[in-house]
């Protein structure tokens, strides 16, 4: 199973120190790989932020606006959510919109409040940055492998509650 997590997660940003983390691993459970999963979606993530000259502050900003509501679609909601200062995600809002990746809109109602709006070139921006492939790797390989002991049983029992 270790073996074809390997393979799953070649690709130039991964360094062989990640694999020696692997290799600590002998009986792995279920939360050790997602945890580590986690970790590498992160750092694909990051790098293909770099190539697409974004910082990740910018992509989690386009990847909350690709999933919240018209009722959380503010800066104040942004900044609640992502735990960020006032200032940073001012200067990321203004940045995204410069770059035509976002738009904002003043509220007709309360004048004071402006929804901000993922527009196609943000949404495809997005697309770009999620590693969807390395994740989809990893899924499959979870999906045939039933050696992952322990954990398993915290799944079941969260879902059913």
């Amino acid at each position: 199973m270790l073996n074809a997590l390997q393979k799953a997660t070649q690709s130039q940003s991964f360094k062989s120190e990640q694999i020696q983390k692997i290799d600590i691993i002998k009986s792995p459970t279920v939360f050790n790989l997602i945890e580590y999963m986690a970790g590498l979606i992160r750092s694909e993530e990051r790098k293909r932020c770099t190539e697409l000259k974004l910082q990740f502050v910018h992509f989690q900003v386009l990847e909350y606006l690709s999933h919240c509501n018209k009722y959380s679609d503010t800066a104040a909601a942004i900044t609640n959510y992502l735990g960020m200062t006032r200032g940073t995600v001012s200067q990321t809002l203004i940045l995204l919109e410069k770059r035509e990746l976002i738009e904002k809109r003043q509220d007709q109602i309360d004048k004071r409040v402006f929804h901000i709006q993922l527009l196609k070139k943000g949404f495809n921006t997005y697309h770009k940055a999620k590693p969807t492939d390395l994740f989809d790797k990893a899924a499959k390989i979870l999906e045939k492998n039933t050696s992952i002991s322990g954990g398993e049983e915290l799944f079941i029992n969260y879902a059913t509650l």
